[in-house]
């Protein structure tokens, strides 16, 4: 027993002993800013023994930034695309590691300092860097390249060739595996680029197969005629035609599933004439201009009556500015950019398919479907003007434009408000009114210019007396007959007696305006 306590007693001496030396190092390498990390401490591949905090998170962060100018490729099943460590939001836990490291030169407690210096002597310490990317950053990124990187799945589809309809099979695709592919990459980044960057580095994305939509089965379903709409545009210009045309040939042959929805813009845009459109009239700030793609409001138009026909879900419908000339109020449907749009979705339990066509200036669209509607129940469509704006005529007197003139400027625009009303009628008696929509459409007065170029003020006097009047067809036809109107008759100067000489005869100044001056007055150019 006595022999046991002294060896405890001669172990306690040496483990102090050694402790003091060690100690020295402890005490002198702890007063501050001058700790250092001992040797044999790693932080990922960097050696940093000798090292101060500020020292290690330098050398650090220098690597960090290196890191983030590295490229990988990742690898789709139908392309590649490139991102930089630092697109992908990569970061470290440098405080956190330094932190550690240096706790090895800062044991409070002299056994578990000595303890560790012990360990460092037969074994490096090596600390995690902590390496992350941003996965949600990550998956943005490759989302937004989804495009390129997969192979979508086609569709089954139909197409219409004369009165029978023809089934085209679809494909399966391969879709990328966004979570998956994200997690992986994580994962070995934060694994094994702690030791350098890896040249060449790829991955290979996660993939799924994605199916088409529709069948041979579903796609027959497709065969009644549930909505059909025609307009006239014989009359427009070749512009305008070509606009009609192309826009209702790119709708032609659309198949719409059940919750797709259609947009009248996403289909027929861009206007360009690189995609098939020409110059056509179009309503801006009240105006008829000429604009790229007048004319593709009637294809929407259109296809707006052949929709709430076949009792599609209009899910967006804007009126124009004002009315058109093809339908009465409140049946139009404008395009303006993506504000106004013609958008529906087919709610039905089967696919829809879409026809389109133009014979002989008249565009039609047909939709057809299944029909379960009960064959007693019919629907029709009646429109209601609430208000009307009759605008007055605007006339400009223009010196400048020669007298007997009468040129319009711009035709005149009725304003309306109206309303759209859907008829529901079962074995011939009406059940149901709902109403459809609410339009507006703003006045636009006519212009007109009378030109005044050579008028005398006896002729400038009788326009204004007319334009009094507010009688457009009698305005008119006084300006066209101006200068048919019969001269007054000059009175006859009195015959000079004897006894009176022309000479003796007194002067009269001419009337100011009356024509007889040598300079007579200038009429500017006035509205009315």
């Amino acid at each position: 027993m006595k022999k046991s306590k002294i060896l405890v007693i001669a172990l306690c001496v040496l483990v102090a002993g050694g402790l003091f030396f060690a100690g020295q190092h402890l005490f002198v390498a702890d007063n501050g800013k001058d700790v250092t990390i001992d040797k044999g401490v790693f932080i990922g591949g960097i050696d940093v023994a000798g090292m101060t905090a500020q020292e290690a998170k330098d050398t650090l962060n220098a690597y960090l930034n290196d890191l983030k100018e590295q490229t990988v490729t990742l690898v789709g099943p139908n392309g590649n695309m490139e991102l930089s460590l630092g697109d992908m939001g990569l970061s470290a836990k440098i405080d956190e590691a330094v932190r550690k490291a240096t706790g090895t030169a800062k044991a409070s407690n002299l056994i578990t300092r000595f303890m560790l210096l012990k360990d460092l002597e037969g074994e490096n310490l090596v600390l995690d860097m902590g390496l992350a990317i941003d996965k949600q950053l990550t998956g943005n990124l490759i989302h937004q390249q989804l495009e390129k990187l997969e192979i979508p799945a086609v569709d089954w589809d139909l197409k219409k060739e004369g009165s029978k309809f023809v089934v085209i099979e679809g494909s399966t695709g391969t879709a990328v595996d966004i979570v998956s592919s994200v997690n992986a990459i994580s994962k070995d980044i934060a694994e094994n680029w702690q030791n350098g960057a890896k040249k060449d580095a790829q991955y290979t994305l996660a993939t799924t197969v994605t199916n088409p939509r529709g069948s041979k089965e579903e796609l027959a379903k497709v065969k009644d005629l549930l909505g059909s709409f025609s307009t006239d545009f014989s009359s427009s210009n070749e512009g305008r035609k070509k606009n009609v045309t192309t826009g209702c040939s790119k709708i032609n042959g659309t198949l719409l599933y059940p919750g797709d929805t259609f947009s009248a813009h996403g289909a027929t845009a861009p206007y360009t004439e690189k995609n098939g459109y020409g110059i056509g009239g179009a309503y801006s700030n009240g105006e008829l201009v000429e604009s790229m793609g007048g004319g593709i409001c009637q294809v929407s138009t259109t296809l707006y009556n052949a929709a709430i026909r076949a009792e599609l879900k209009i899910t967006m419908r804007a009126a124009h500015s004002m009315v058109v000339s093809y339908v009465d109020p409140s049946v139009d449907a404008a395009i303006a950019g993506t504000y106004k749009d013609l958008r529906f979705r087919n709610d039905f339990d089967f696919p829809v398919y879409i026809e389109g066509y133009c014979k002989k200036g008249i565009i039609t669209f047909n939709i057809y479907g299944l029909e379960t509607r009960d064959p007693n129940r019919t629907i029709r469509f009646e429109n209601e003007i609430v208000s009307v704006d009759d605008p007055d005529t605007e006339y400009t007197l223009d010196k400048n434009v020669k007298i007997g003139t009468y040129k319009v400027k711009r035709s005149e625009h009725i304003g309306y408000t109206a309303r759209l009303w859907k008829i529901v009628s079962v074995n011939g008696v009406d059940t149901e009114k709902i109403r459809m929509n609410r339009s507006t459409y703003k006045a636009s007065c006519k212009q007109v210019t009378i030109g005044t170029k050579g008028a005398t003020a006896e002729q400038i006097a009788i326009i204004k007396e007319a334009l009094k009047t507010k009688d457009d067809a009698y305005i008119k036809n006084v300006v066209k007959n101006i200068n048919k109107a019969p001269e007054p008759t000059p009175e006859p100067e009195p015959t000079p007696t004897p006894s009176e000489s022309p000479s003796e005869t007194p002067s009269e100044s001419p009337e100011p305006g009356t024509g007889n001056s040598e300079n007579p007055v200038q009429e500017p150019a006035e509205t009315v």
